[in-house]
């Protein structure tokens, strides 16, 4: 009985032997240095933990309180986890809840301004 190759599939003859995979990845790797490669991805920075919404509570019944509003009007939208919008509107400084009473059950994304927080809505 022949042994199985690394990287091959059960039965099939062995991989292809015209390149080296181990060195054409050490080239690719090499044209970047260390900092280049664990930069962050995000083109947002991170938000000041002193300026983050707080919802509560959370999981919800009938409507969302929220704390931590900045002096200014603010979008907010109630999505579905796939990204449809079920309800919108605009916060006022003043604002401090969201009603919920036409929303079913279940998990969704609060979008206030630039944040998106899950948000459950339980019976």
């Amino acid at each position: 009985m022949v042994g199985i190759r690394p990287g091959t599939i059960f039965g099939s003859s062995g991989t292809n032997q015209d390149f080296k995979a181990s060195l054409e990845i050490w080239r690719f790797f090499s044209r970047y240095s260390k900092a280049e490669l664990s930069a962050p991805t995000s083109l947002q920075p991170e938000p000041d933990p002193s300026h983050l919404v707080v919802i509560a509570p959370n999981p919800a019944r009938d409507q969302l309180r929220l704390t931590n509003l900045p002096d200014e009007r603010l979008i907010y939208q109630l999505m579905t986890l796939t990204g449809t919008v079920l309800q919108s509107g605009i916060l006022q400084p003043e604002t401090d809840q969201i009603d919920l009473t036409s929303i079913q059950t279940g998990h969704y994304f609060l979008r206030i301004g630039g944040q998106i927080h899950p948000v459950i809505i339980s019976e």
